[in-house]
């Protein structure tokens, strides 16, 4: 699995999530999992088994429309919704292309955007639960969560914060790591 680090963010790091799409994902037709990060190793995962994350074995992206959708976003113009919108941050981009890319298997499928201040936005909507996280330039992070009968949750951070992925593995039930 990757690990984000902060020092590649901007348009060194968007690069390398674009080449890293551009270079390992699979014709649409040909297999419903595009391969994340292949090792040197031969794995022995189809695209059936769940994914795995130990070293040495194939990631699949479960959710390859998500990170694509994101990447198309980073292209837009400032006020690309004549409402005065800013332009999408390419380092704010490039945090939820790995986050969604490191989605684990039972996680909500992500709904995917940004807001009019050029962050990047991942939604998880449930029958009951609606779950979101704001990627800012400034590697600063937003969570949100409600789930109907419980008061709503909210906290921020910054991408690295020990204490952010605490509260996010304890409210989401999903590790938190980009």
């Amino acid at each position: 699995m990757y690990r984000f680090d902060a020092g590649t963010a901007g348009a060194a790091g968007l690069a390398a999530v674009a080449a890293l799409t551009s270079m390992y994902s699979t014709p649409a037709m040909s297999a419903p999992l595009d391969v994340v990060k292949p090792t040197a190793k031969q794995a022995t995962a189809s695209t059936s088994e769940q994914p795995s994350s130990k070293a040495g074995d194939v990631q699949y992206e479960l959710w390859p429309d998500a990170s694509r959708r994101l990447l198309f976003l980073a292209s837009l113009d400032e006020d690309h919704d004549g409402e005065g919108a800013l332009r999408p941050s390419e380092s704010a981009i490039a945090s939820a292309v790995l986050f969604v890319r490191q989605l684990p298997y039972y996680a909500s499928d992500p709904v995917v955007g940004v807001d009019g201040d050029g962050n990047a936005v991942v939604e998880f909507h449930d029958v009951d639960e609606l779950g979101q996280v704001i990627f800012r330039g400034d590697d600063g992070v937003e969570a949100f969560y409600s789930r109907e009968g419980l008061q709503p949750v909210s906290f921020e951070g910054k991408i690295n914060d020990q204490d952010f992925a605490a509260k996010f593995v304890k409210t989401f039930g999903i590790r938190f790591f980009v």
